[in-house]
């Protein structure tokens, strides 16, 4: 589970699982000149192993007290390790250490979960979290660094009480908080991915979200509409960000002071317009994300956070979807994606796009015909982006794409 977190999905590596349940990562690096860097000369190798030992996931209900309330308590211990302590220099005849990570994390969790009895529509609970992280340390040549051990505990409560006003509207509030522990990746392990160093940060807090939202709903047999307002206050968010240090770029982590997000949502669908068989769908959402306070934040071009746009938050995205099913073979789709303008840098000081790095406003539309030849069997023929819009999310994402399949199902 943690090797999307430092680690490029476009790398090369290899990987090699063992029966249990660790993953051990095998990249090698050459330190010769190109071209002769992909024939031969020193390199090194990284090793990294993951260990996730979880315990059974449905975990085991300890009780159950007062008359129509069941609680459920529910003990669920998860337990994280790395180690990155193979870092070597290959030369023909004797092998060196020259870099070496390690580093632990622990959760146990209590989850109580009471419900009241049928007819009310009012729900409380809890979850109470012990986090922590210990026996790390980083090793770079010579220098060696003990890593001081963190800890936490956290209680999370939820709440939901909803009104059925009649059989066609119905209202609810709900409100909990939930708590992200940093990884043991985000705390310890020093790699580079291509010509990027990732640094860790020992010291990071565990960031805290408590959310709020209200909704409004009207479904009938033919119509679904629901409106809903929301807000969410991330104190100590943790954030991933990359910079240039002594001319190569730096991916370091931090926390945030205080990220707030609110807006609005409205969602809907219709079926049988106009024709039966065809349905329309939408949704539009609405997000005024600001950071709200960074004590920690610094820069050199003397930029700031306080009152930027939150990174990866768009303000405005959009879907909507039309489906019609003349019979049960045939299914034509259209679909329309839009999607507002997003930052990766606290102070949103990346405003150049169509560049690597950039994440861009789109807007495309899908199309796909489905054709059911057999009970069991499927034909595909679909068109994505058919505008052929460019854009970046980070990277180019694809353009006009034409996809075709076949689908069987046993």
């Amino acid at each position: 589970r943690l090797l999307e977190r430092g680690l490029g999905q476009h790398d090369p590596h290899r990987t090699r699982e063992s029966a249990s349940g660790s993953t051990t990562r095998i990249e090698r690096a050459s330190c010769a000149r190109q071209p002769f860097a992909t024939l031969s000369g020193a390199g090194s190798v990284t090793a990294v192993r993951y260990v996730d030992a979880t315990a059974p996931k449905d975990g085991t209900v300890i009780g159950e007290f007062l008359p129509g309330i069941i609680t459920q308590s529910i003990v669920t211990p998860d337990r994280y390790c790395i180690e990155n302590g193979s870092t070597k220099t290959l030369k023909p005849s004797w092998v060196t250490t020259v870099s070496s990570s390690a580093g632990l994390s622990s959760i146990s969790r209590l989850y109580l979960n009471p419900e009241h009895p049928p007819g009310w529509t009012a729900t409380l609970g809890g979850r109470l979290d012990m986090w922590r992280a210990y026996d790390g340390y980083n090793i770079t040549g010579s220098t060696a660094v003990a890593q001081p051990p963190v800890q936490a505990g956290n209680f999370s409560p939820k709440a939901s009480i909803g009104w059925q006003i009649n059989p066609e509207w119905n209202t609810k509030f709900n409100y909990g908080q939930a708590v992200r522990y940093p990884t043991v990746t985000e705390l310890y392990q020093i790699v580079s991915v291509g010509a990027t160093n990732v640094v860790p940060n020992p010291n990071l807090l565990p960031e805290t979200a408590q959310s709020f939202e209200w909704s409004i709903e009207h479904r009938d047999r033919r119509t679904m509409a629901r409106f809903s307002l929301f807000e969410e206050d991330t104190a100590n968010a943790l954030i991933s960000q990359t910079s240039t240090i002594n001319n190569t770029p730096t991916t370091n982590f931090q926390n945030v002071g205080l990220i707030r997000n609110r807006g609005f949502e409205f969602a809907g669908e219709v079926k049988d317009v106009g024709i039966k068989g065809l349905d329309l769908s939408g949704s539009v959402t609405y997000v005024d994300s600001k950071i709200i306070s960074n004590p920690n934040f610094s820069s050199t071009f003397g930029s700031y956070s306080v009152g930027m746009w939150a990174p990866y938050v768009p303000q405005w995205r959009g879907t909507a979807v039309a489906n019609y099913k003349p019979d049960d073979k045939w299914s034509f789709t259209a679909a329309g994606r839009v999607q507002g303008l997003m930052y990766s840098t606290l102070d949103n000081s990346d405003y150049v796009h169509n560049v690597y790095g950039a994440f861009d406003p789109f807007f495309v539309v899908d199309l796909k015909a489905r054709y059911q030849f057999m009970p069991h069997a499927a034909v595909e023929l679909g068109i994505d982006n058919v505008g052929d819009y460019k854009y970046f999310l980070f990277h180019p994402f694809p353009q006009r794409t034409v996809i075709a399949s076949l689908k069987a199902t046993f």
